[in-house]
């Protein structure tokens, strides 16, 4: 008994492209006879697939001419060519290198060009059109004003500094939770009675640690009396006579900079502008110094001074002002 003769054939979908291969005997009676008639199915076809890639490529076949025209395997998504930034929703497999799903850098109509750089894996403008270089210099003009306020609002910060030196320093700075406390009773105690004996207080919290002080109305007022006066000087560096509240000097400085800064239009204005807060470093009390000035001032009252008096240290002659709680 011979066996029955098969022969190959090529299956594709209803689009024609290629799904796989199947085995087609020769019908029982032909082959009796010594006949070749094959029995072929439906969307098949005995014409050999040529070679191809699998992974990259695939046959389509046309049923008119009898041929099968290999295709590219294609990729849907958002592609953009490496070369120019080009936008694609589907690509050949073969091709993915040339493309990337990085978003490109933002477009301009005015001749800018953009390519991608596979080593930093980013987008570089290979050519800056007026628009770009427009818009560079706008975003280098307002990071330069950026710092430029952060630098005022630093000086000007530096500049509310308040230091009482005493045998424990407070420092109270711009950012201290109990510096509108401080300042309240500042402007309040001309309110205050300057002969009833009632002690002005103020406490502030310093890393974990509380610190103290109380002292009559009258010492308080003479101690801080001119802690924000400024003297207003010459161009010659000689006093004008005029004091005002460096506070307040230091507040129309910073206003006045700062709108400055915000309305300039070119890199060279903006380096232009400077600045000078009335102390720079902040203003510093000595109390020690203080106490002395206020024993050897006449107008200060008798009972004042010997509330200082009981103030000092008995070995030191140091003032201790400030205690910790």
């Amino acid at each position: 008994m011979t066996k029955m003769r098969i022969k190959t054939y090529y299956n594709y979908n209803k689009n024609g492209f290629f799904i796989g291969t199947g085995e087609a005997k020769n019908s029982p009676k032909h082959e009796e006879i010594g006949q070749e008639w094959y029995m072929l199915p439906a969307n098949a076809t005995f014409t050999k697939v040529p070679d191809f890639d699998r992974v990259l490529e695939i046959p389509k076949f046309h049923a008119q001419t009898n041929t099968w025209v290999v295709k590219d395997l294609q990729k849907s998504g958002n592609f953009f060519l490496k070369a120019d930034a080009a936008e694609f929703a589907e690509i050949a497999k073969k091709d993915t290198d040339l493309y990337t799903s990085i978003e490109p850098l933002k477009k301009y109509d005015d001749g800018t060009t953009q390519a991608f750089d596979d080593a930093t894996q980013s987008w570089q403008y290979t050519f800056k059109g007026d628009d770009l270089l427009e818009a560079e210099r706008i975003e280098a003009l307002n990071a330069s004003k950026a710092n430029k306020i952060a630098q005022l609002e630093a000086d000007y910060n530096a500049a509310k500094k308040i230091t009482i030196q005493n045998g424990h320093t407070l420092v109270i700075k711009h950012d201290t939770p109990e510096r509108g406390v401080f300042l309240e009773k500042l402007i309040n105690v001309s309110k205050e009675s300057l002969s009833n004996g009632i002690s002005i207080s103020y406490q502030q919290k310093v890393d974990n640690v509380m610190y103290r002080f109380s002292i009559l109305p009258s010492i308080w007022s003479y101690i801080f009396k001119d802690l924000f006066l400024l003297d207003r000087k010459k161009s010659d560096g000689t006093s004008t006579g005029f004091k005002e509240n460096s506070r307040e000097y230091n507040k129309i400085t910073f206003d006045a900079v700062a709108l400055k800064i915000q309305n300039a239009t070119t890199i060279e204005e903006l380096n232009a502008i400077s600045w000078n807060f009335a102390n720079p470093d902040g203003v510093f009390i000595n109390v020690n110094e203080k106490a002395e000035q206020m024993l050897n001032d006449s107008i200060v009252d008798s009972f004042t001074k010997s509330a200082i008096n009981q103030l000092k240290d008995p070995e030191t002659g140091e003032i201790h002002l400030i205690n910790i709680v």
